[in-house]
């Protein structure tokens, strides 16, 4: 008897996990947030798994970056990320290509130049070999 609730358990435990699959959608959404956190933490390796190599990531104040230049800046400590904090987002997929939008309140510093600022953002996502990758982010200020 012990055994046949043991199974049935592990079956309806298993038939959850696998209805809780997560969407094209919550995966972009979840690496768009999980990207702050690791220039946050300084996790470069992940930073840069994410990043597709022809990318280009454009910042509030204008000032447009490559791959290897946005992630060296993050190296040498010109840009430093403290803090992030997502107010809304959301995520549009067409087929192979995903859009995520929102509004995020971070701070950091810039040359050593502290800053806080409120942004509205744009982020263009390629999903290449089954991986999804960014290549495009533009950010505007809030103003208020």
């Amino acid at each position: 008897m012990k055994s046949l609730f043991f199974v049935v358990l592990c079956s309806l435990i298993s038939f959850a996990c696998l209805s809780q699959k997560v969407t094209d959608e919550e995966r972009v959404m979840g690496l768009s947030a999980k990207k702050w956190v690791w220039m946050i933490k300084k996790n470069y390796d992940s930073l840069e798994s994410l990043l597709h190599d022809r990318v280009t990531y454009i910042h509030s104040n204008g000032w447009s970056q490559n791959k290897k230049e946005f992630i060296e800046d993050l190296k040498s400590g010109k840009l430093v990320m403290k803090s992030a904090e997502i107010s809304t987002q959301n995520a549009q997929i067409f087929s192979q290509t995903a859009i995520v939008n929102g509004m995020i309140k971070i701070s950091g510093e810039v040359n050593g130049t502290p800053f806080s600022t409120e942004l509205i953002f744009n982020e263009g996502y390629i999903k290449e070999k089954g991986k999804w990758l960014l290549v495009s982010r533009l950010a505007t200020k809030i103003n208020k």
